[in-house]
């Protein structure tokens, strides 16, 4: 009787042991969105023995500074493994504003949406160009740093930019969409859906030298062309279009 009393007493301790346990938390210091360049803290509470998080992190407390969901296996002194919190991960949200420069004719333009802009030409600051359009009264380098709805900043790419050559700024050409801009390899060529007659695709260089010409094809292969700004001229029997690509 004295040895089953003593074995229902170890295992009441060993209950009790187990059933305090706390349930494991993740703790932040900090906000769940933010800017490019900030990052969060983010804990599991209370200690335990060893952690395991989704990200590989094996310490009880990880510095995040991607978007994505966080969550982790916790283990503690007497082996018990509790996944609580792979059900309940934390989502990180980092806000990168990324700003795409296209040249259409004569100006250059920011096609996303942002909350403000701000040009520089050759690493300056150009006063006044706050616009997502700009037309530049210079060849060189432009770049446009923007600002989005949650206050983060971004910067575009470097754009070289050159005046259209002559002869191919005249005012009969109807702009031309081409995506991707810019491009490593190739580039898709959109003309307005009633225009099915188009005939011939030229390439130019920003001297005006003629460096490709083929028959239209609405996807071309510009991974041959060095790196550098051209200009896309299709001829069809409605008129001719033009636009602008920048090879990477």
């Amino acid at each position: 009787m004295k040895k089953l009393a003593l074995i229902w007493f170890t295992l009441s301790l060993c209950l009790v042991e187990i059933s305090t346990i706390a349930q494991p938390t993740i703790s932040a210091n900090g906000p769940l969105e933010f800017c490019a360049g900030e990052s969060v803290t983010l804990c599991v509470e209370p200690e335990y023995h060893s952690y395991l998080w989704c990200s590989g992190s094996t310490t009880q407390c990880i510095t995040v500074i991607e978007s994505g969901d966080y969550c982790a296996l916790v283990v503690d002194s007497l082996g018990n493994v509790d996944s609580t919190l792979v059900d309940s991960a934390i989502t990180i949200v980092v806000h990168e504003p990324e700003p795409i420069v296209i040249q259409s004719g004569a100006s250059i333009i920011c096609v996303n949406e942002f909350v403000s802009y701000q040009w520089f030409f050759n690493g300056d600051t150009i006063p006044g160009a706050t616009d997502s359009v700009y037309l530049p009264d210079a060849s060189g380098v432009y770049v446009v740093s923007v600002v989005d709805e949650f206050g983060c900043n971004g910067s575009s790419i470097y754009w070289e930019f050159f005046p259209a050559p002559d002869g191919i700024n005249e005012t009969n050409y109807q702009p031309l969409t081409i995506y991707p801009n810019p491009t490593t390899s190739t580039i898709n060529i959109q003309l307005p859906e009633n225009n099915l007659n188009a005939t011939r695709t030229r390439i130019y260089d920003m001297t005006g030298r003629l460096v490709h010409q083929q028959p239209y094809n609405p996807n071309m292969d510009v991974s041959y062309l060095d790196r550098g700004t051209y200009i896309v001229v299709v001829e069809t029997k409605e008129g001719n279009f033009r636009g602008t690509v920048q090879k990477q």
